[in-house]
């Protein structure tokens, strides 16, 4: 069902609702041209939700928010929010239904709600035995708990001359636990490989008699895997072999060098 199909009451019912919500929402994005260029089917998603009373007090914490909508299959739409560029949360309308269903928005805490769990989170560091057994004196290190409200998660941050120690928290039945605990700078081993790779072709690349090997060559790859202990080879051909090198990424050495 699209707008133009609907009733003349029932269109005039959704006019007012629309009007209404303009004016509560001090015109805001409901009487935007931007709202007014999308499809009649996004426009009745966007109105049907926002006219839910949670969403209405959700939306005034955002003044200059805006949506977006598509559907998801014939009677169902997916409706974003958004404040400014910023993603602030989604919801979905059953048109066949007239029902909300998994909405998900991004709310802050509210200062007595942060002060609490505050409180309880930094309870549990000063006696939790995983804690204590990574982060040892905690006097010796600065740390800050915050609200991750675009995952609705807690974290804690340690850092102590270069070494940091982040910690997220798990939430059940207002009790917390510890989720996880993970060096944030840490580079996952593929991360970590690719660099390598990246620098071993780098020092195999400033090898002496590269510039002879590769001089008029054409369409030339390289290729480097590691042999262990620090130790790269890398090679520069194509059709065939045109310069290898040995390299150690620690030392920075070039240890090997040969060409076709």
């Amino acid at each position: 069902m699209t707008l133009k199909s609907f009733p003349l009451s029932l269109l005039l019912s959704f006019v007012l609702s629309f009007l209404s919500l303009a004016l509560a929402f001090n015109e805001s994005f409901l009487s935007s041209s931007e709202f007014f260029a999308l499809e009649s089917g996004a426009q009745e998603a966007i109105l049907r939700v926002v006219y839910d009373e949670a969403l209405t007090e959700f939306l005034d914490q955002y003044p200059n928010w805006s949506a977006n909508a598509y559907a998801d299959n014939e009677t169902q739409w997916h409706v974003d929010f958004y404040d400014g560029e910023d993603w602030v949360g989604n919801a979905h309308i059953d048109f066949s239904t007239d029902q909300l269903f998994e909405v998900y928005l991004v709310k802050d805490l509210s200062p007595e709600a942060y002060a609490l769990g505050k409180e309880k989170l930094e309870q549990l560091i000063s006696s939790d035995a995983e804690i204590l057994a990574i982060i040892g004196d905690l006097k010796s290190w600065n740390y800050d708990i915050s609200y991750n409200k675009w995952e609705s998660r807690w974290q804690a941050w340690f850092d102590r001359n270069i070494e940091t120690v982040a910690i997220n928290f798990d939430e059940y039945d207002e009790r917390f636990y510890v989720g996880e605990i993970y060096d944030p700078y840490a580079f996952t081993a593929e991360e970590q490989e690719e660099l390598e790779r990246n620098k071993a072709i780098e020092l195999a690349y400033s090898a002496e008699g590269i510039d002879e090997a590769l001089n008029g060559v054409e369409n030339w790859h390289t290729y480097a895997e590691p042999l262990g202990e620090n130790l790269w080879g890398v090679e520069f051909g194509g059709e065939e072999r045109y310069f290898y090198a040995v390299v150690n990424i620690d030392s920075e050495e070039i240890t090997e060098t040969s060409t076709r």
